[in-house]
């Protein structure tokens, strides 16, 4: 089974949940935990992985101009990304497509590969695969779909999955073939009504949704849709993050409030 932990908006707790999930499934299931958030990876964080395997890197094809080019301007008349400057390829601007070496007469345009992304791996009691996006590169779905890729190898029980926040690509990426997903959302108004374009995008991949409140109490507001568990707000929290003690493993109220949805969540397997 594959769950999917995500939310409309950063900052609201997903993956300090989701690493919490992944140590209580792995303790009665054959799991392995994938973080696709991979423009900020912090699941190797949380669980202070050590000894880290490098699976794979990822590559995209850029284009650059060679000595061949008579300087026609024709490349930087179809370039659509501005990418072209004084007849050289700004790697990081060039979106790849192609149209400057189709227009060449020259053969003066060239495909080269650039890295923009890597894939590691580490064992926490369980097989943890994360994906790093390289700085100033795009490509994050690619990159995701490559780390589901690797995961299946374990051919677990249980996929715990850290997604990406937000409603994009990555997102789509991520949930376009889990079973469940599990959207957290705190008591204020911008997370509510990005967990509303959440849960409409979830349902166009025919995706099941469970909303888990996280903060509960630091605010009162009234929520449009149903709530399946509410985690407490703590204080505590952020300083258990910062000494990287997982929720789960610590005394806080919020502790409790996470096993019991573990509880609630294991009959869904």
């Amino acid at each position: 089974m594959k769950i999917a932990v995500v939310s409309g908006k950063g900052g609201v707790g997903k993956s300090s949940i989701s690493t919490s999930l992944a140590k209580l499934f792995s303790k009665d299931f054959n799991i392995v935990a994938l973080d696709c958030d991979v423009d900020a990876p912090n699941f190797n964080l949380m669980f202070d992985v050590k000894d880290k395997r490098l699976l794979e890197i990822i590559y995209r094809e850029v284009y650059k101009i060679n000595n061949n080019c008579i300087k026609c301007g024709k490349c930087l008349e179809i370039c659509q990304f501005d990418a072209i400057e004084d007849f050289k390829i700004n790697p990081i601007l060039c979106e790849g497509c192609g149209a400057c070496e189709l227009i060449c007469e020259f053969n003066a345009v060239e495909p080269i590969k650039r890295e923009s992304g890597y894939i590691y791996e580490g064992f926490v009691g369980f097989p943890l695969i994360w994906g790093e996006l390289e700085v100033g590169e795009s490509g994050s779905g690619n990159i995701i779909e490559h780390i589901k890729r690797h995961a299946k190898k374990h051919n677990a029980e249980v996929e715990i999955i850290d997604g990406p926040p937000g409603i994009g690509c990555p997102l789509i990426s991520t949930v376009k073939d889990v079973d469940l997903a599990i959207c957290i959302v705190e008591p204020t108004k911008s997370s509510v009504n990005d967990c509303l374009r959440l849960i409409d995008t979830l349902k166009f991949f025919n995706v099941e949704s469970l909303i888990i409140e996280n903060k509960k109490g630091m605010n009162n507001i009234q929520y449009p849709f149903k709530i399946f568990h509410s985690i407490p707000f703590d204080l505590d929290v952020p300083k258990l993050i910062a000494n990287k003690i997982l929720l789960c493993d610590s005394n806080s109220k919020v502790s409790e409030s996470i096993k019991e949805l573990y509880e609630k969540l294991k009959e869904f397997i």
